[in-house]
């Protein structure tokens, strides 16, 4: 069975594919029906007419029960772009008195969407903002050490302690209109200088807030003074403490 998917998917043989399907098979951590399975294996060869694959080494069977069993093997994969291994399994399982693919992926995907499930988890926010009221954003909020050299004359040679809300991926802030001369573009934020008032000062000191993950509200604007310690300010308006 291993055999004849290999050969059926290294010629794009769509026909005895569709054969040794079940009619929902995990696709790579999706399940999906025979239909669209096929339609993807063609959209595939489409994409990569120079493409082929062969089976390296032993194929590992492992017995799931009495109606299922696994196959394990490495799959050489040849495209344009070169040759590649790849781990991959297979699980079959007794339908009436055939045989069906019910499993097909490789440890190589698998990691993939476990990387893309956790960038996912860890960057909660979008990649483009805008200046503006009611952009909300989730980060860390913390106090920065500062030492001025060049600021206020009330400040040089001083150190300062901001509030800050760093975040785990870079973003992008951009003009809610044409021509704004105020707000420029900028790219790679990834700290905002806070604009508190006493209230929400007082909230995160009361919740010591310090190095937890909050969300918060408020208007975005670019830096136009010496105190502005960062490129792009939050006007804070709302807070919610995460952890």
């Amino acid at each position: 069975m291993v055999e004849l998917w290999n050969k059926a998917s290294s010629n794009g043989d769509f026909t005895v594919l569709e054969n040794m399907l079940a009619d929902k098979v995990e696709y790579y951590q999706q399940t999906v029906t025979r239909d669209y399975y096929i339609k993807d294996q063609k959209k595939f060869f489409e994409k990569n007419p120079v493409y082929g694959q062969v089976i390296k080494g032993d194929i590992n069977i492992q017995q799931i029960s009495d109606t299922q069993y696994k196959a394990e093997f490495v799959k050489e994969v040849t495209t344009k772009k070169g040759t590649k291994d790849y781990p991959s399994y297979l699980v079959f399982k007794k339908i009436g008195d055939e045989w069906k693919l019910i499993l097909e992926s490789d440890t190589v995907t698998d990691a993939n969407i476990e990387k893309r499930k956790k960038q996912k988890t860890e960057s909660p926010n979008k990649s483009t903002y805008y200046y503006g009221d009611n952009q909300t954003l989730i980060g860390t909020f913390d106090i920065k050490k500062i030492f001025v050299e060049d600021g206020a004359a009330n400040e040089n040679g001083k150190t300062i302690y901001p509030y800050f809300l760093f975040l785990s991926s870079p973003i992008k802030v951009v003009p809610s209109v044409a021509n704004d001369s105020e707000n420029v573009v900028e790219t790679g934020v990834t700290e905002l200088h806070l604009v508190l008032d006493e209230n929400l000062i007082n909230y995160l000191k009361s919740n010591q807030a310090y190095g937890k993950k909050v969300k918060m509200t408020g208007e975005l604007f670019h830096s136009q003074t010496i105190h502005h310690q960062s490129a792009v300010l939050m006007n804070v308006k709302n807070i919610e403490i995460l952890n």
